[in-house]
């Protein structure tokens, strides 16, 4: 699995100066960018990570043009992963039609490992 190095800081307005008080680098997994980073007066991102201890974690993170900054973490913890996968997996195969054709598919599509069996 590969090892991704990120360096999490958090940011505080003083005036019109940029202070970084807080600057700690952690090791993931895994991590995923659902909204990459923007530039311009408003800045967004959110990512979820797999963390090496098998924690799920995704954190948003927004600044306004204003002084407002909200960083929110929500994290899983590994032995609620299987329960959420499960809803998940549901959710995309609701209705049954072409459920096994679906589910091989998505874990094609990301790389999961799977067997099949088929009694007739």
């Amino acid at each position: 699995m590969k090892l991704v190095v990120t360096a999490r800081c958090e940011r505080r307005y003083f005036h019109t100066e940029l202070v970084w008080y807080e600057c700690e680098v952690t090791s993931r997994a895994h991590t995923v960018e659902l909204a990459p980073r923007s530039d311009g007066a408003r800045y967004r991102r959110v990512a979820l990570a797999l963390e090496r201890g098998g924690e799920l974690l995704l954190t948003s993170h927004e600044m306004g043009a204003s002084l407002d900054d909200a960083e929110i973490t929500l994290q899983i913890a590994p032995d609620q992963l299987a329960r959420l996968a499960l809803a998940l997996v549901a959710e995309r195969l609701a209705g049954g039609e072409d459920a096994v054709q679906t589910l091989a598919e998505l874990c094609d599509e990301h790389g999961v490992d799977y067997r099949t069996a088929c009694w007739t």
